[in-house]
């Protein structure tokens, strides 16, 4: 789904802290990513072509199918459609070839873990922002300070526009206050608005997965 990646996208790129509330210019802005606490959580909104629900990012200390290592999660229901994707990784941020196994639940299907065999040819088709998110958020400008209010509470939030714009013209608005960083983000193609953070969070996925049938070599995490 095309609101996925967009949601990706944006968490690539926000996914920042600032080193002081008042910098105004992007090396400052940049400097620092953001230190993601291991049980955070971040609800938002969506609303992309015709696509509307929620989705929301969590890094958990263990996932449905366990292994060392923290497990981040992207839960979403967009058009009724529920999804569920746990990527374990070393830690926050990562790149695709960070990623040490995947468990996915679509619907009312059982959970799959994927075999080996596939995880090593799905690093290599893995489109993840999040590997270079200084480089996305250094090339973007800054447009100001701003308090932003959304449905999770009143922020000073950075105003940023990505200099990439591929996906459509677009602002999104951060804060080190929140979980991942981002508020808001609005452009051509949709908007994302955070409705709910937290800590403590567990599992999207609460039964055992299951070996993806099929594949010769499954293995797991």
């Amino acid at each position: 789904m095309r609101v996925v990646v967009s949601a990706i996208a944006a968490l690539g790129l926000v996914a920042l802290a600032p080193t002081g509330l008042f910098a105004q210019d992007m090396a400052t802005i940049c400097s620092n990513m953001t230190d993601v606490e291991v049980g955070s959580w971040a609800t938002y909104e969506v609303d992309a072509e015709g696509q509307q629900g929620t989705m929301r990012f969590a890094l958990l200390p263990e996932g449905a199918a366990g292994g060392e290592g923290q497990w981040f999660e992207l839960s979403m229901n967009v058009n009724n459609q529920d999804m569920v994707l746990q990527l374990l990784v070393a830690s926050w941020p990562f790149a695709p070839d960070d990623v040490q196994g995947v468990v996915i639940k679509q619907g009312g299907q059982p959970a799959m873990r994927l075999p080996d065999t596939m995880l090593g040819m799905m690093r290599g088709q893995m489109d993840l922002p999040i590997s270079g998110m200084s480089e996305s958020c250094a090339a973007s400008s800054f447009l100001g300070m701003e308090t932003v209010t959304v449905p999770a509470g009143t922020f000073e939030a950075y105003h940023i526009r990505p200099a990439d714009q591929d996906m459509g013209e677009g602002d999104v608005w951060v804060s080190p206050d929140a979980p991942f960083g981002l508020l808001k983000g609005e452009g051509d193609d949709g908007s994302m608005t955070l409705i709910e953070s937290g800590t403590g969070a567990t599992s999207m996925i609460t039964e055992t997965p299951q070996d993806m049938p099929g594949m010769p070599g499954m293995g797991g995490p």
